[in-house]
């Protein structure tokens, strides 16, 4: 009987928990957005070339709308839009310097791009349909390749 009473307890808190994000699409979108800023701001440092860089970006002009679609396996559709530019370190041989190095210089609007994300909710969690960029200066939009270190950070902080 007690091992019953604490499966059921158990099965009732995992439906409670799981059940949190589809009752609020807004608020757990918006709660998405917020960690995927934070990540992205604080600097990591990655391999460029054979070469190692700090990186931080700055997030700007984050606009977000969530819609309600006709669909039952995706019932909410999210579209994000933001301006990033990066802050960048010089190249380093070792990962050691780079990770010490705290001199992040601004890279300007030569270094600022667009980028725009597409997500859909289904089965109570939001899932990343499309990630691309477009550079200021070309207006030009493609997606984030995975040979792109930097821009790929961006595109799993959002995912």
């Amino acid at each position: 009987m007690n091992r019953t009473n604490n499966m059921l307890v158990a099965t009732l808190l995992t439906l409670t928990f799981v059940g949190c994000g589809s009752n609020d699409p807004l608020g757990s979108f918006k709660q998405k957005l917020s960690r995927a800023q934070s990540a992205v701001e604080s600097p990591v440092v990655i391999q460029v070339d054979g070469r190692w860089q700090k990186i931080r970006f700055d997030i700007e002009d984050l606009k977000y709308d969530v819609t309600e679609t006709d669909s039952l396996a995706s019932p909410f559709t999210g579209e994000v839009a933001f301006k990033a530019s990066q802050s960048l370190s010089s190249f380093h041989d070792e990962k050691a310097d780079a990770e010490s190095d705290s001199d992040l210089q601004s890279g300007g609007s030569a270094l600022q791009d667009a980028y725009y994300a597409i997500y859909d909710f289904q089965d109570g969690s939001w899932k990343l349909r499309e990630f691309k960029y477009s550079l200021m200066s070309s207006g030009s939009s493609k997606p984030v390749g995975s040979d792109d270190p930097k821009r790929s950070l961006l595109q799993d902080a959002f995912e």
